[in-house]
C-alpha cells in the first residue's frame, strides 16, 4: 500500500481540519502508524507514482543491501545519502568484485561502492558492470544513475544539423545499439534474477 499525507504543515494541518476533520492528525503519528503496518508513506505525487509502478513492475525485495552505479561521483554520493537516509545499507565491494571490475573499467573508477565510471564507459561497460553486479550475489537490488542516458545523447545528435551525415550517423546507430543492450540485460536481472533494478534518469 502506498499513501500520500497532505496537511503535513501547521497551515495544510488547518486547511485538512477545514476539509476533513476527522482524518486530520499529527503527520508523525500518521505516518509511523502507516509504516508501522508495512504502508509505503510519499511525501509527494511524483514520489507516490515512481514507488507504485517500482511495485508493479519489479520483482520483490528480498533485503536491503543496494549496488549503485552510476555515470558521475556526485551523483553517486547524492544516490548512496538517500539509500541510507531511506534504511538500505550500501555495502563495501568485496575484492574479487574489484579484480573482476578492474578487468574492464578504466582505472580511475570509484574502487567502490557507488561504483562511479568517472566517464570511462566504452560500448559494453555499461552491460558488462550491470552483469557483474547482479552475478555477484552481493546485492537484493541494483540502482542505475544515467539510464536513457544514451537514448538523450543520440536524440540530439540527430536533431542537429549533422544527425544524418555520416560519421555522426553511425555514431547514433552505434549508441542506439548501445541503448537496446542496457535495456536487454536490464530485463535479463529482473527475470532472470529477480532482482529489481531501479533506472534513474540524469534529467
Amino acid at each position: 500500500v502506498v499513501v500520500m499525507k497532505a496537511g503535513n504543515s501547521a497551515s495544510g494541518s488547518r486547511a485538512a481540519v477545514s476539509h476533513s476533520g476527522a482524518m486530520a492528525s499529527d503527520a508523525r503519528v500518521f505516518v509511523d502508524a502507516c509504516r508501522g503496518a508495512g504502508a509505503i508513506v510519499a511525501s509527494s505525487f511524483v514520489e507516490m507514482w515512481d514507488a507504485a509502478c517500482i511495485l508493479c513492475c519489479q520483482p520483490p525485495l528480498r533485503g536491503r543491501r543496494v549496488g549503485i552505479l552510476t555515470l558521475g561521483g556526485g551523483l553517486g554520493v547524492i544516490t548512496t545519502d538517500l539509500a541510507a537516509e531511506a534504511g538500505f545499507e550500501v555495502p563495501p565491494l568485496p575484492a574479487v568484485l574489484v579484480e573482476k571490475l578492474n578487468g574492464i573499467l578504466t582505472p580511475r573508477w570509484s574502487h567502490g561502492n557507488t561504483i562511479d565510471l568517472a566517464a570511462g564507459e566504452g560500448p559494453t561497460t555499461v552491460v558488462d558492470t550491470l552483469g557483474l553486479m547482479a552475478e555477484h550475489g552481493g546485492f537484493d537490488a541494483i540502482v542505475f544513475v544515467g539510464f536513457g542516458e544514451t537514448g538523450i545523447a543520440r536524440h540530439m545528435i540527430e536533431i542537429g544539423a549533422f544527425g544524418r551525415v555520416s560519421p555522426v550517423r553511425e555514431i547514433c546507430e552505434a549508441l542506439e545499439a548501445m541503448e537496446h543492450a542496457m535495456q536487454a540485460r536490464a530485463l535479463e536481472i529482473l527475470r532472470d534474477r529477480k532482482m529489481p533494478l531501479i533506472g534513474v534518469a540524469e534529467a
